[in-house]
């Protein structure tokens, strides 16, 4: 998986690359949402429209991702989610834990 790091708005924003798979990436994406947690408290944007397949342990990431950066005051959005990683936060009910937006505009633009 390859992953790339920008800031917008104030917000940590990873490109996510890849599968999110028990031998690609998951691993690296903890390990980064650990140190940005550790950093600071703000959302971590997850752009995952080059995502195609996410395992068990993709989802299992997802969730430790969530709960490290949301112990320290912060959250994960998930930006662009392709329609069969999207299927699977269905399913698992995962889609009512993360915010997830249809592209960056939507996932920056001012809360209500």
């Amino acid at each position: 998986m390859k992953i790339e790091t920008a800031q917008v708005q104030g917000r940590t924003l990873l490109n996510l690359e890849g599968r999110l798979t028990l031998t690609e990436g998951s691993g690296e994406l903890r390990q980064i949402i650990r140190g940005l947690a550790d950093a600071s408290s703000g959302e971590i944007l997850l752009n995952m429209q080059n995502v195609d397949y996410i395992d068990s342990t993709g989802i299992d990431c997802l969730i430790a991702s969530y709960v490290t950066a949301t112990r320290v005051g912060g959250g994960i959005g998930l930006i662009a989610v392709q329609s069969r990683v999207r299927h699977l936060l269905d399913i698992t009910k995962l889609d009512t834990v993360f915010p997830i937006y249809p592209d960056l505009n939507s996932a920056i633009a001012p809360k209500p």
